[in-house]
């Protein structure tokens, strides 16, 4: 039961909007014959594919740069004037929704697209005092 992950590789990733991150991969290794967990760290057969387990592992793709973005960022939530900001954003912004949803029961957007879904909101949210 005591799969440990191994490093196989790094590769280069791309969003949509052209930023590349690092990423690196990790797979498990040994024998999962007797192992009752085997099925979560092994790929369905599929009907006509390579039975073999070892052709058959999971891998772990991870960023390890985001994972030091989202300490960083829970640690600036849970601040003292992280938990302000958040205490003070929730009583301005819930109100406006809760007024749209309650009073006026609008649930979702009719137009597709920034622009028109800005002018929809424009229309809809009492203006700020």
């Amino acid at each position: 039961m005591d799969q440990h992950l191994h490093y196989i590789r790094s590769y280069v990733r791309e969003n949509k909007k052209g930023f590349r991150y690092n990423i690196d991969v990790y797979e498990p290794s040994g024998n999962f014959g007797n192992c009752p967990l085997a099925g979560s760290c092994l790929r369905k057969i599929i009907e006509g594919s390579d039975t073999d387990p070892f052709s058959r592992k999971r891998s772990v793709h991870r960023n390890p740069n985001l994972e030091n973005h989202l300490k960083q960022a829970r640690k600036n939530l849970n601040s003292p004037t992280g938990k302000a900001f958040r205490k003070k954003q929730s009583s301005e912004i819930e109100t406006h929704f809760g007024q749209l949803k309650g009073n006026r029961r609008w649930r979702r957007f009719t137009h597709r697209g920034l622009e028109k879904i800005e002018v929809e909101v424009g229309l809809i949210l009492p203006p700020k005092t």
